[in-house]
Formats: C-alpha cells, structure tokens, sequence
C-alpha cells in the first residue's frame, strides 16, 4: 500500500511564535554545532496575513505589525540547546507558520509535513509552473519536500533552463492535483524516469499515490 497524496489550501492566517536566535557567524552553540543558539515560545496567536503588491504573503509586514514589545515576559530567555542567556543585541523574531487546510476541514502545517501533502507554491516564478499555469509542492514518504514542476539535481538540459524557459520539464505531470501522475511522457530530458529519489527514499508518484 502507498501513499495517498490530498491538497492543502492557505487560509491567510499564521498562527505564531516568539523566537530569540543569533547567528552562527555571531555567537556559536555548543549544543547545537555549527549553529548560532536558538529558541522559541509556545504559540502566542493567530494572525491575519498580509500580502504584498503582487499577492504574495508580506511576512516582514506581518511580523513589523503584530511583534510584541521587548519587554513582553513571552519571549524566550535562554537557548534551548545550551546555557547561553540572550543579549539585547541577538535577533527578536516573530516566527509564523500559515495555517493550511485540506479538503476534509482539517488544519495542517507546513513545517510539520504529512506525507502525501500537497499544494501550489506560485512564488516560485514563471519557469517552476506546471501545465496548469501552478507550481506544485508535494511531501514524499520520508518527509522531504518534492517541488515536482522544479529542476532534476541530474537535469541534463540545464542550459534550457532559463527564468522565462518552459522547454522541458525534468518531471511530467498528468491529471488534476492529487490525483497525478508524474513520469517522462512529455517534453523532458534524460534525467530518470520519472521518480523522485530524496537519498532516503526513492520512488514513483502514479494516479495520487507513492508507490
């Protein structure tokens, strides 16, 4: 038995945590090598997004609008990975994450992927578009995020591939999300044969589901 893919939708609101970090260039973490020290609050909220000239989610707009105070007794403290106490001087951030919905009415995250989670991701420009006019995002078994109407690491056609270029496609999309087929069947290049190998898990997506 596979997976099962299902379309998420945004719904425009970000529930939101305070989060305290620095650099690693800045301050190194002893608990968490080759990283700068970290830390988050509980959800302290849900936000109405704000979107930009062009339709895209402002997130510096939505953080500017809605950041508590330094004073506010929410944010956290101390890294979560060592003793390290923050400074005035480290990075004060309000962290959101977009509510997603599926068809079913249940809410999902994005920085929580479910595999089979599926959904448009426009901003990546005019190349990353399937033949539907959407870039399409799907979550692989192991967790690992597939931007399917993307570029192959192992494209062989890499000079065809230009901010304005649709030539080819390294993977081939058929049918109406999640209920696709992705294979060579098209205008592509020698890249695979239509599956998607993330180092942990390797496979095929055939009429909405992993196998």
């Amino acid at each position: 038995m596979g997976v099962k893919c299902f379309m998420v939708h945004e719904t425009g609101r970000f529930r939101a945590r305070l989060r305290r970090f620095t650099f690693s260039s800045r301050s190194d973490c002893a608990g968490n090598k080759n990283w700068g020290h970290d830390a988050s609050s509980e959800f302290i909220g849900v936000f109405e997004g704000i979107k930009t000239k062009d339709g895209y989610w402002d997130s510096d707009a939505l953080e500017k609008t809605n950041l508590p105070p330094k004073d506010d007794p929410r944010w956290p403290t101390k890294c979560e990975a060592c003793d390290y106490i923050f400074q005035p001087g480290d990075e004060w951030q309000l962290f959101a994450d977009q509510i997603m919905v599926g068809d079913d009415g249940k809410e999902y995250s994005w920085r929580d992927p479910v595999p089979g989670m599926m959904r448009y991701a426009d901003w990546y420009g005019d190349y990353w578009k399937g033949p539907d006019g959407h870039c399409l995002i799907v979550v692989c078994p192991d967790g690992h995020p597939w931007i399917i109407d993307g570029q192959a690491r192992n494209c062989t056609m890499k000079n065809d591939v230009g901010p304005f270029d649709k030539h080819h496609r390294c993977w081939v999309r058929h049918g109406v999300p999640p209920n696709i087929t992705v294979d060579k069947n098209g205008r592509t290049c020698q890249a695979g044969a239509g599956s998607i190998d993330t180092g942990k898990w390797h496979g095929f997506l055939r009429n909405g589901e992993f196998v």
